[in-house]
């Protein structure tokens, strides 16, 4: 049926007001009414939003949180300190945020897809490398570059993209969708992970993870549509009464194209350029705060296994314990999701971060299970809010320039990604232990919290006073 839908010729300019394929079709006969049947009984921005849940949770299971498992067996084959190992994640955090000042825009232009399919395909390379891995210079080249930019390409700003143009009145649902793949992947992938590493060694767990993400990752990625007129859909899979005109859109970085007023829920969406939403005070605030919040959410991804197993843990149940923060983000991240339609999103990342900030106090005493799994289930529910960024996001700024705004976003937190992971290596190297480093975590995210609850929505250039 997809190719019925992918070969239908639209009239030019009009493939957005269209209200299905169906028309080209005709209105009568049995192969409309059954493709009639298919679109009511799910919508193919849903099946956009599954291939990237599940591109997400491999990828992103294996490459981000599976680096704590790695990290741990490859001190203990090579010696290295851990701060010069941990400053391989702080270089992929780097790199990634470099790559999203051009990466964004590169999205807004030619689409997804493409980069979807180019990033699963590298990042599978990058894990057949990593095997091969025999000095420090070869893994920080491999893990900081080869496959930062490819997990960037293939599950960072590309798949948010995607979903911000098929879903308008539904996104933050979509969006919490889309992210708890990457919850599930920490939830699944961390134990198989650990599993293989101590069943074989860790460079044949690369190599097998290298294998799976293309095995699984690029035929899902062939099922990404850019935008949904490209079937003749409406987003959210609205009849074309919905879609009120639009302006014709000017240059994405022109300093002086104007913003372009959008349909969507609640208080109507504008369309902000790169260089106003720069010149606001709510990019600004959420940037920061998110830098601060990534400091110490990438530390504690690269430092919790060894942390918990200095603390008398076996590396398995240690691993099991960052299996658990994933695992209870993806019920998080479907409730903050629906939630993020419904209520203030502005309210709901104030509360996650002071949550946030509560799990780390926690971690400061934690030395039993109870105590850390308590500890586990309160980052876990604060990592779920992760879709509300991305539809804040939206709501502040709009949607033409999302990725490219997204990336510079991106960039700022690059700030907090690099230094995050050095900064806990290097309190454990001096002191012998992370609790300074845990302190400086929790006063991060109360501060990022406040910062959060300032950042009121912006004013468009239209209504601001002229000078």
């Amino acid at each position: 049926m997809l190719p019925l839908l992918q070969n239908a010729t639209l009239p030019p300019g009009q493939g957005v007001r269209t209200a299905a394929p169906l028309a080209v079709l005709g209105s009568e006969g049995s192969v409309t009414k059954a493709l009639h049947t298919w679109q009511k009984r799910i919508f193919y921005g849903w099946w956009v939003v599954a291939a990237g849940f599940v591109i997400s949770a491999v990828g992103g299971g294996a490459r981000f949180f599976g680096f704590g498992v790695f990290f741990e067996a490859i001190v203990r084959e090579f010696g290295w300190s851990r701060a010069a190992t941990a400053g391989a994640f702080s270089l992929a955090s780097l790199e990634g945020g470099l790559e999203g000042l051009i990466f964004g825009p590169l999205v807004d232009r030619h689409g997804p897809r493409r980069w979807i399919i180019i990033g699963v395909a590298m990042l599978g390379l990058g894990f057949l490398a990593l095997s091969m891995v025999q000095s420090m210079l070869t893994f920080y080249l491999v893990y900081g570059v080869l496959m930062a930019v490819a997990a960037n390409t293939a599950i960072g700003i590309a798949p948010t993209a995607a979903v911000a143009n098929w879903f308008h009145r539904k996104q933050t649902l979509a969006f919490g969708i889309l992210s708890a793949g990457f919850s599930v992947g920490g939830a699944v992938i961390v134990p198989i992970l650990a599993w293989l590493i101590a069943t074989f060694d860790w460079r044949t767990a690369a190599i097998l993870t290298g294998i799976g993400l293309w095995g699984i990752g690029l035929p899902l990625a062939l099922v990404i549509r850019n935008h949904p007129r490209e079937l003749g859909y409406l987003p959210d899979g609205d009849p074309p009464d919905r879609d009120p005109p639009r302006p014709a859109a000017k240059g994405l970085l022109s300093p002086t194209a104007s913003p372009v007023a959008v349909s969507g829920p609640g208080a109507p969406v504008t369309d902000f350029t790169v260089w106003e939403a720069l010149r606001t005070r709510a990019f600004w605030l959420l940037a920061i705060a998110f830098s601060l919040r990534n400091f110490t959410l990438n530390a504690i991804v690269a430092h919790q296994v060894v942390l918990l197993v200095d603390r008398g843990f076996d590396s398995q149940s240690a691993a099991n314990v960052l299996g658990f923060v994933a695992a209870v983000g993806i019920p998080a991240r479907l409730v903050f999701g629906y939630l993020g339609d419904l209520v203030s999103k502005r309210a709901l990342l104030t509360g996650a971060f002071a949550l946030q900030a509560a799990a780390y106090f926690l971690l400061l005493t934690a030395q039993g299970p109870v105590q850390v799994y308590v500890f586990a289930t309160f980052l876990g529910l604060a990592w779920g809010s992760i879709p509300v960024l991305f539809a804040l996001r939206t709501e502040y700024f709009g949607r033409r320039a999302f990725a490219a705004i997204g990336g510079i976003a991106q960039t700022v937190s690059t700030v907090g990604n690099i230094s995050g992971p050095v900064f806990a290596g290097l309190v454990f190297d001096l002191t012998g232990n992370y609790q300074i480093a845990i302190g400086t975590f929790t006063v991060m995210c109360l501060i990022a919290m406040v910062l959060v609850a300032l950042c009121s929505r912006p004013q468009p250039a239209a209504a601001r006073p002229s000078a």
